[in-house]
């Protein structure tokens, strides 16, 4: 296919045209690319060299979708499991002889432009006339899906094919991701834990920052495979640690790296874009399957953050408005999700143990969770931005049914995929929605609460609402307990393992209602309507 590209610009002028379309057929079959590594990173970089990578990206992305489509289908591609081999902490590498195979160059270098790609994908790596690795051309592959997302993360998947469509009815062109299937091409399970297994094979920010973007732009389709991995947690401290240890080397012997303070920082923000997506997206019971196993390891990480970033501040010469927006972003959300942690985990509250910042966030937390006017507006925080079903037990969300979910009629704010799961949630055994439909519309009317409820920070006038209008304090309390035991159940749903059997999964979830029912009492009685503690 000829590709018409006056402005798409590639590295020593090789033919665009055939870089990416002997790419595109070479990866047809991801498993056994028809080229070496070495050739299809040459492609690759020729296409994303410094001076254009970026001008490049926005072209590639309206023109060539199925540049992209190949790079995710590498990616993502499923393997049987006696492809890889265990190397430790519970990470499990590509076999070595299976890499060494597709590092192998069969390449016809009797063709002067296959010997030209190879030589650009040389001169782009430090180990130059060695085979690119296979962890290197991950690497590239993470880097350039993590660009073209960037631009896409205001998307939820659930919009990205109907605003492709409305693009291309308009006339205007239509940017990759065009269907959620070109970002989860072998389904959410599959590829999310492929995308998992190159973590392991690429422990750097980059890789973090692409599941991130995907985290923003999937959202809940994802989570439970994304919290269900056994490495991730580990991973996300060690990547920290690591870009840690190359600011330590760039301070302490400038010439021994070529990474400047600004590009530490450029990576932990990639990380930090993670840490959002699961400190905003995860439940508690989701947040402890992620950390279990790795909280010490999860809160040093933190201890290291926030003894480092002073530091990583004054070394950033000139400190440019966004660079210090940066900073701030990376404390935010090292801080959101390490005191999450801790909470979560029922962590003592010692501040030479674990750093003050966790120490006093967490205590914050606790704090909030005896006050009913935070977790109000937290319960209609996440009514308004779950996108799934709030029936018990479904686990659909807007990006697998790829649309957005009505309402209820009564309370206009709990979404539900179908009108018998609405029926089925209204009467629950153990959180019926009739008992706290009137009670929700109530609240959010008299508060004048947005419809398209967005700002954590629109607590503070949530509750000054709350007061000013003399509401109930039992109406508060009420919807609290609800909130919270319905979030309890669907997430006992959620989580109940795969290999369980109907008669176990049943007793699972009524031991869960039985729980829920003797939990209410004390739950409702320890609810008090004291100053509201909710963030300025």
């Amino acid at each position: 296919m000829q590709i018409v590209m006056s402005e798409l610009r590639t590295h020593t002028n090789l033919d665009p045209s055939r870089v990416i379309n002997d790419f595109v057929a070479s990866v047809a079959n991801p498993r056994q690319p028809l080229h070496c590594t070495t050739f299809l990173h040459g492609c690759l970089m020729a296409l994303n060299w410094k001076d254009s990578g970026l001008a490049n990206s926005e072209i590639l992305r309206t023109q060539h979708h199925n540049l992209y489509n190949a790079c995710m289908a590498l990616l993502t591609a499923p393997r049987p499991h006696e492809d890889f081999e265990y190397v430790g902490s519970e990470t499990w590498h590509l076999r070595k002889d299976i890499t060494e195979a597709l590092e192998t160059c069969h390449c016809d270098t009797e063709d002067a432009f296959v010997r030209q790609v190879h030589v650009v994908s040389n001169s782009a790596r430090p180990n130059q006339g060695k085979p690119c690795s296979y962890s290197d051309l991950g690497q590239l592959l993470f880097v350039i899906i993590h660009n073209a997302l960037q631009p896409a993360r205001d998307e939820s998947i659930h919009k990205i094919s109907r605003n492709a469509a409305k693009a291309a009815r308009a006339g205007k062109q239509v940017m990759w991701p065009t269907k959620p299937q070109e970002l989860l091409p072998y389904g959410a399970k599959a590829s999310v834990e492929a995308l998992i297994l190159w973590v392991g094979i690429v422990p750097h920010a980059v890789s973090l920052g692409m599941l991130g973007s995907m985290l923003e732009i999937c959202k809940k389709q994802i989570v439970p495979y994304i919290v269900g991995s056994k490495t991730l947690a580990g991973q996300l401290a060690s990547i920290t640690e690591i870009v840690w240890m190359v600011w330590m080397v760039q301070q302490q012997a400038p010439g021994r790296t070529n990474v400047t303070p600004t590009e530490c920082l450029d990576d932990l923000k990639r990380i930090a874009l993670f840490c959002h997506m699961l400190a905003d997206l995860c439940y508690e019971m989701e947040l402890k399957k992620f950390a279990v196993g790795s909280v010490e390891r999860l809160l040093g990480m933190g201890d290291i953050v926030f003894k480092w970033l002073p530091g990583l501040q004054a070394s950033i010469q000139p400190l440019s408005i966004s660079a210090k927006q940066d900073i701030e972003y990376v404390r935010m959300y090292y801080t959101a999700l390490c005191s999450l942690v801790h909470r979560y985990f029922d962590m003592p509250f010692d501040s030479t143990k674990y750093h003050p910042i966790i120490v006093s966030n967490s205590l914050r937390r606790m704090a909030q969770e005896e006050d009913p006017l935070v977790m109000v507006f937290q319960a209609f925080l996440r009514l308004a931005g779950d996108q799934r079903c709030y029936a018990p037990g479904c686990p659909n969300t807007f990006a697998s049914a790829g649309r957005k979910f009505n309402n209820c009629a009564g309370c206009i704010r709990t979404p539900y995929c179908s009108k018998p799961c609405q029926t089925r949630a209204w009467k629950h055994a153990t959180v019926p929605h009739k008992s706290i439909c009137k009670k929700l519309g109530s609240l959010a009317d008299l508060t004048s609460l947005p419809s398209k409820l967005t700002d954590p920070m629109g607590g503070v006038a949530f509750a000054r609402a709350f007061k000013a209008k003399g509401i109930d304090g039992a109406i508060a309390a009420d919807v609290a307990v609800h909130m919270k035991n319905l979030l309890k159940e669907m997430d006992a749903a959620i989580f109940l393992d795969e290999s369980m059997s109907s008669s176990d999964k049943s007793k699972l979830l009524q031991q869960s209602a039985s729980q829920l029912a003797e939990d209410t009492a004390a739950t409702t009685a320890s609810l008090h309507l004291g100053e509201p503690q909710v963030d300025p």
